[in-house]
């Protein structure tokens, strides 16, 4: 936890914040798990029904097996960090590692899905591509407090979200697009794993933290 900061932020601030690469980063990196989450919650359903011919009472049981694997992954991910910085991985790049691997395993999942033609290898994969991307959730969120510090936590942590809801909002209705002209759900996926491997790659770009701090903690107005 970040203390509380009572002093109010100096002129300029919030536009020196804007320029920080790592909080970019961190904004890319929640717009791709939002993409994805949203893909789920809207289209999942639909995806096992229209491309297996599923019943209702079986999908809805096929449907829960993303959010069991998520539960998992997102569990892990944070012990993962835990255990990185016990060995005597700087914090930062423990988190960066993680976060890059599970928007990279998550692109490698989506990929396979459209790739295997038997039911339960489909829907594993899938549901595998959902849950290492969703895996990232505890280290990115982690991150805004570390770039920003007490002044600026709010604001930082406002903005990653504000990205990843643009994600959010785009996701089900790209989709709902791809699939209406291709009438396949396989072009939809695809972009899906190109959306996360663009972030995967952006987060890596930019994700500079430890320069970030400095900044942020030389900053007088």
């Amino acid at each position: 936890q970040v203390p509380e900061e009572d002093a109010p932020m100096p002129p300029g601030f919030i536009a020196m914040l804007l320029k920080r690469p790592s909080l970019w980063a961190v904004g890319a990196a929640n717009f791709g798990l939002d993409f994805i989450n949203f893909m789920f919650l809207t289209w999942y359903p639909t995806y096992l029904v229209e491309q297996y011919h599923m019943s209702l009472t079986r999908m809805g049981v096929m449907a829960m097996e993303p959010y069991v694997f998520a539960l998992v992954t997102v569990l892990g991910a944070g012990r993962l960090v835990r255990w990185l910085c016990d060995q005597g991985m700087n914090s930062v790049k423990a988190r960066r590692m993680v976060i890059f691997a599970g928007l990279l395993l998550g692109t490698l999942a989506l990929v396979v899905t459209v790739n295997v033609t038997d039911l339960y290898a489909s829907v594993t994969a899938m549901s595998l591509g959902y849950a290492f991307v969703m895996a990232i959730l505890g280290p990115m969120w982690s991150t805004p407090a570390d770039i920003a510090g007490p002044r600026g936590v709010g604001f930082a942590s406002g903005f990653v979200n504000f990205v990843g809801n643009v994600g959010g909002i785009g996701s089900p209705i790209l989709m709902g697009v791809v699939f209406q002209h291709f009438a396949s759900f396989t072009p939809a996926i695809l972009i899906s794993a190109g959306v996360t491997l663009a972030c995967g790659v952006l987060f890596m770009l930019l994700y500079r933290v430890e320069a970030d701090k400095q900044a942020v903690a030389a900053f007088r107005g």
